[in-house]
């Protein structure tokens, strides 16, 4: 089978998963780790492609990481071999033998997608011609330009008539007691008939003046017309296009029951996200389906540089997709046994909920990982419920800020509506400091920690933030070769694909002076605080939490330069 891939590894001594992968959230399985180390030792040494993953940095081509997955099977013969798919399309647009086909190629030559696209270059080509014409941008020129003067005139003559109504409302208060009756009777008139004629020279130059604009905007409206047309065209094409399209993708399930996309998501008020069924998942299947061969367990993983728009780290697994992914596996993976959904299963139940500090308005816990903040769909026990029950009394929604379930750290609640009120404005506004650190959990980088202060957004008013960067061991490298390895670590590891140098600073010693160090020491000796402990590095036992706190105070140096404004950064 053409696209069967036979381990090169041997296997024959690993057992077979009792349950298919439960893909939203799993542990991977050996047979899926050892066919992922296969497709990322292709992915190394392959030439039957070209695609910049973002891993050459003298590649200067379009950088775009892809998720890849794995899915071992079983053929009729009883023999286990595994398949494998990318998400999405090849920057060359090939579909290389090693990869399971698309579920519908709407590339294929001469393809009604194919064809819809020409016709709708060719609009846009047309809409391109219009907008650049020198007639069309003359006539909008002047529209723009007489309508600023007509604007302006009209608001000098309103202001006009509003003042000369002052000063005929002023007049006849004073000659009220001036004038007689008949001397008075004689003004009024004069200045009625002073009003009607402001009123009437206002409505002619209103009308002059729509009259001159409306015999420009009719030139414009044959071009605006045009482009209206053309853009209604243009979007009906486009529609027609998509509808077709989500009519092909059609997916299999174990039955090999055909379910296309439109039927997938089968609310008419909701279109199918943009990429639906072009993840690596539903090739995957609908492959493994279409070909009669039997799923066993699967796994997806990250290969390349970051996207914008997500936290993506290189050869780490994933697992599939909400948006796009849950409705198609939903309808592909019917009938199929899976392994259990660890999302449901409550692993805070037996944790403890610790509070470190409580007031009259205050109450600060530590939040364990794998616990929720607040109660979920699934499940109830989260930190607000727990809070709730043990002060029924609380006023308030209690809850400032969140935690991820996965996350541990400090959570800070509140007893009254009032301090809840004053803590959110103090969150919404940033004034609350936030520092952040993270640990790099890998040996062969020059990344020992990185630094996050969040309240350094209130004085840039943007959504850049100050990072601050610890290395321990620069291994003797130039300043700009560190630099450019720290910025490659950083998008690699952190997901950060953007990050601009703003300066370099050489600590002398970050080790602290401790007495009778050691290089083997038990747990309870290296703890410094409840969540700090020494850890070792290249150098010795104890110099990580020196690192850090040099990266927060170089990091808050840098802060407090740019809050007084001081062109010079000190420490």
């Amino acid at each position: 089978m053409k696209h069967f891939q036979h381990f090169k590894t041997a296997i024959s001594g690993i057992t077979l998963p009792e349950k298919f992968t439960f893909p939203f959230y799993y542990e991977p399985h050996l047979l899926a780790k050892i066919a992922t180390k296969e497709v990322q030792s292709y992915l190394e040494n392959q030439t039957d492609f070209e695609h910049n993953f973002g891993l050459d940095i003298n590649n200067n081509a379009l950088v775009i990481g892809k998720m890849f997955g794995v899915l071992v099977v079983k053929n009729k013969q009883d023999k286990i071999g595994y398949l494998t798919a990318f998400s999405g399309k090849l920057a060359d647009k090939s579909l290389p033998e090693k990869f399971v086909p698309p579920v519908f190629n709407m590339r294929t030559s001469g393809s009604f997608y194919i064809k819809g696209e020409l016709e709708i270059d060719v609009m846009n080509a047309q809409l391109g011609i219009l907008k650049k014409d020198k007639k069309y941008l003359e006539l909008k020129k002047l529209i723009a330009e007489n309508t600023a003067i007509i604007q302006t005139d009209l608001s000098f003559q309103r202001s006009r008539m509003k003042r000369a109504k002052s000063d005929r409302k002023s007049q006849k208060k004073k000659a009220i007691t001036l004038l007689n009756d008949l001397e008075f009777e004689k003004l009024t008139k004069k200045l009625t008939q002073e009003s009607y004629n402001n009123q009437f020279f206002l409505k002619e130059l209103q009308e002059y003046y729509q009259a001159k604009i409306e015999k420009i905007n009719l030139e414009f409206k044959v071009f605006e017309d045009k482009i209206i047309a053309l853009k209604k065209e243009r979007k009906e094409k486009s529609n027609y296009l998509q509808q077709t399209l989500f009519s092909k993708y059609a997916f299999l399930n174990r039955k090999k029951e055909l379910k296309n996309l439109l039927s997938i998501f089968n609310d008419p008020a909701i279109k199918p996200p943009a990429g639906s069924g072009e993840c690596a998942a539903p090739k995957l299947l609908q492959y493994a389906f279409a070909n009669n061969l039997t799923p066993i367990t699967m796994a997806e993983f990250w290969w390349g540089s970051a996207p914008n728009a997500a936290v993506r780290q290189h050869k780490n697994y994933y697992p599939a997709c909400q948006g796009r992914c849950k409705p198609i596996l939903t309808h592909m993976l019917a009938n199929t046994e899976m392994e259990a959904n660890l999302l449901l299963e409550n692993l805070s139940e037996k944790q403890d909920l610790e509070i470190i500090y409580e007031d009259d308005a205050l109450i600060v816990v530590h939040k364990p990982a794998e616990f929720l903040s607040v109660p979920g769909k699934e499940i109830k026990d989260s930190v607000y419920t727990r809070i709730k029950e043990r002060y029924p009394s609380a006023t308030g929604p209690l809850i400032v800020h969140r935690l991820d379930m996965s996350t541990s750290g400090v959570l800070l609640l509140t007893k009254t509506k009032e301090a809840n009120k004053a803590l959110q404005s103090q969150f919404i506004n940033r004034t609350i400091k936030k520092p952040l650190i993270g640990l790099i959990p890998k040996n062969d980088t020059l990344i020992n920690n990185i630094f996050y202060h969040t309240s350094i957004a209130t004085s840039s008013q943007s959504k850049k933030e100050l990072l601050s960067v610890t290395v321990v061991d620069c291994k003797n490298l130039a300043k700009e070769l560190l630099i450019e390895r720290v910025q490659k670590e950083l998008k690699e590891h952190c997901g950060i694909s953007s990050c601009t140098f703003i300066k370099h600073y050489r600590i002398p010693m970050a080790l602290p002076k401790l007495n009778n160090i050691q290089y083997q020491m038990p747990p309870l000796e290296t703890r410094l605080t409840r969540g700090i402990f020494l850890a070792g590095d290249t150098q010795l036992n104890g110099s990580l939490n020196a690192a850090i706190l040099s990266g927060e105070s170089a990091a808050l140096g840098v802060i407090e330069s740019i809050r007084k404004g001081r062109k010079s950064l000190k420490i």
